[in-house]
Parts: C-alpha cells; sequence; structure tokens
C-alpha cells in the first residue's frame, strides 16, 4: 500500500468513518449488542458490489470492526467506494461510527544478521504470509503486522524489538499523555507531532505514530505540550532500536534510519 493510495483514499468524499493504518482502511461501527452487530455484518455481506472484494468483519459484544481491505494492505481504487457502501448500512442500522477508537499494532523485530536469515522462522513460527519486502502479515487478519529493522552489527544490542502503534491524530495527544503518566519517556520527537519513539524504564520502545500520510494542520505544534511534563533521566545511550525512523517505515520501508535523542521545542 504506497503513499499515493492512502492519500487518494483519505481525499475521497464520504470516508470519514474510516482511518488508514498499517494494515489499510479500518473503521469501528458502535452497536451495543451482538444481535445488533451480526444484523449490521448481515446487511454488509448482502451487498453485491462488495461481493468481489469482501471485507474483513469482526463483530464483537459492543462493536463492529471492519477492514474495507480483504488483504490487509494492499488498497485498489474501488476501496473509498465500498467504505462509502459500508458506513452507508451502518447509518441505515442507527450504528455511530468510533474512529478514534482504532489502531493498529506492528511488532518490529530488529536484527543484525541478514533479514533473509532471520524472516523464515517468524513466518513459521507465526503462521504469517510474506508481503512486500521485510514485512509479513497474518493471513486471518487477526495478528499484528511484523516488520524486520536492520541493525548495525557494530552498536551495542540491549533489546531487538520494538511496537510501533498507529492511531488517529485526534487521539494522539492523550495516549502520549497517558504513556507519561504511566512513568513512560520521550526518546525522540523529531518527528512530533507525526509521530515520537517513547520508552518504559527498562528501555523497551514504542513508535506512536499519527499515521504518517496524514498533513499537519498549520496550527497544530510541532512538539506538544504534554512533553513538558518530567521526563525523568535519557535512556542509555548504547540502546540500537526503537529510535526508529516510523515515517521512512510506514511508507514502504525505504529506510530505517536511527532517530537521535531530541528536546522537546
Amino acid at each position: 500500500m504506497g503513499q499515493e493510495q492512502r492519500l487518494a483514499f483519505l481525499a475521497a468524499d464520504g470516508v470519514d468513518d474510516w482511518r488508514v493504518a498499517y494494515c489499510g482502511p479500518i473503521a469501528r461501527f458502535a452497536t451495543g449488542s451482538v444481535r445488533a452487530g451480526a444484523a449490521f455484518a448481515t446487511a454488509v455481506a448482502a451487498v453485491d458490489a462488495l461481493a468481489e472484494h469482501p471485507p474483513l468483519i469482526d463483530v464483537r459484544p459492543d462493536c463492529v470492526i471492519v477492514r474495507v481491505v480483504r488483504d490487509l494492505i494492499d488498497l485498489d481504487d474501488g476501496a473509498a467506494d465500498r467504505a462509502r457502501a459500508i458506513s452507508a448500512i451502518a447509518s441505515d442500522h442507527g450504528l455511530e461510527a468510533q474512529p478514534e477508537r482504532t489502531q493498529d499494532v506492528q511488532v518490529a523485530i530488529a536484527t543484525s544478521r541478514p533479514i533473509a536469515e532471520v524472516l523464515p522462522f517468524w513466518r513459521a513460527v507465526l503462521g504469517y504470509a510474506d508481503h512486500i519486502g521485510d514485512d509479513l502479515v497474518d493471513p486471518r487478519g487477526r495478528g499484528p503486522s511484523v516488520w524486520f529493522q536492520p541493525l548495525d552489527p557494530e552498536r551495542p544490542l540491549r533489546h531487538a524489538m520494538h511496537l510501533d502503534l498507529a492511531v488517529p491524530r485526534e487521539v494522539a495527544t492523550a495516549r502520549l499523555a497517558a504513556a507519561l503518566e504511566a512513568g513512560g519517556r520521550v526518546a525522540s520527537d523529531r518527528e512530533a507531532p507525526q509521530y515520537w519513539t517513547c520508552d518504559d524504564r527498562g528501555g523497551n520502545k514504542v513508535d506512536l505514530v499519527t499515521w504518517t500520510d496524514l498533513p499537519v494542520p498549520e496550527d497544530e505544534p510541532t512538539s506538544l505540550e504534554v512533553l513538558s511534563a518530567a521526563r525523568g533521566p535519557a535512556p542509555s545511550p548504547q540502546l540500537s532500536i526503537g529510535e526508529t525512523d516510523a515515517s521512512a517505515a510506514a511508507a514502504g520501508r525505504a529506510s530505517a534510519t536511527p532517530a537521535p535523542t531530541s528536546s522537546p521545542g
């Protein structure tokens, strides 16, 4: 799923219910009951226009989560049309969209060995499928995607895995504040507000991404006020991962340049 595909989807009319994250367009509709969710899912399944590209539908006790793209990542020209059709059905059923409650988690596995030597193990043990280059995806549409990050073999290694978390832009501030309040620290904010790299007190990291293809509003600060909170001592400089360029990762893994620790602006 390239940048042009994502931007074209987001620029389409009538897709306000949807957010585009690591695994493509996703929407959550509040239902209040399994029965209401099942009725909505049945109505979606009955639409002939969706038969060729059926969405992934996850019925929960209080909501339905829909992914408009069957194979999780690749977007086609008709994705926006299908999203609008699903939203129209939700509206007919009186369901409220909850875009602020959507998110995608991605596991990033760092390796100083060639990726080709490491990836087959994770493909086999997880039962995942290849996607593009160094990505693996769950063919069942349930688990997080997995991305492999090459490491500089000359740098000492303490941690070999971190999480990438894509959240809607409107919830990023609250999520970041909650992470800091819970004892987390900001390892890098040089690309804020597109993403922050945070870590726990053990140095384990997460890239909190407000989807990188979305334009940043002109009136949005490049470093949010929440970053002025006390963050404690900086993590050890010998940590060699987690300072990932999440922007590059989201744009197709064109690069994985380590991001230096920076102070909030």
